[in-house]
């Protein structure tokens, strides 16, 4: 029985790295988590019900920071954080371009978040939304962020895909992350 104990121990300590939650403090990879304490991000935990880690990936994104999945909604929620970032536009920009289809004809809305809102609640120096279609996939919608600090050089894309989004207001995920 004591042997047992052994093995699951050290066991139960490297999952803990892939657990959700940790007291306030949320855990989902060791290597995001450190991102995050690194790059002064902060997760909002309540604008993430329901979601899950997974190992799945974008064919379009290339490598993904995290990526969350609400199965009972249909929802993936993908974090793209490029550090070292001169031009955070332009990126966020490529990264929406390569979601979508670019052989149909779609509308993409751009909107600038009002300045008090990104300096007090993202405390960021740029933000924009999309909504548009993903390629391949025409009954997913996608709804971007991207916000930039201009003291690390830091942009984070946020991407929602869902079945179902909302036109007019931003949904409650976009929210999750900010910088500290």
């Amino acid at each position: 029985m004591k042997g047992l104990a052994y093995i699951l121990l050290p066991l139960l300590s490297l999952t803990s790295g892939w657990s959700q939650t940790t007291g306030d403090s949320i855990w989902y990879t060791l290597p995001f988590t450190t991102l995050m304490e690194n790059t002064g991000i902060e997760v909002r935990t309540d604008s993430l019900d329901h979601y899950l880690l997974t190992d799945h990936s974008n064919p379009y994104l290339g490598k993904t920071d995290l990526y969350l999945v609400n199965e009972q909604d249909e929802k993936e929620f993908i974090v793209l954080i490029d550090e070292e970032s001169i031009f955070p536009q332009i990126k966020f920009s490529s990264h929406v371009a390569n979601l979508m289809n670019n052989e149909n004809d779609h509308s993409i809305a751009f909107y600038s978040l009002d300045e008090y809102f990104i300096l007090t609640e993202l405390r960021a120096d740029w933000a924009a939304d999309a909504q548009f279609l993903i390629k391949d996939q025409e009954a997913i919608n996608g709804y971007a962020r991207s916000f930039y600090n201009a003291e690390t050089n830091v942009q984070v894309t946020v991407i929602l895909l869902a079945q179902e989004l909302p036109l007019l207001k931003t949904p409650v995920e976009l929210t999750a992350l900010r910088f500290k």
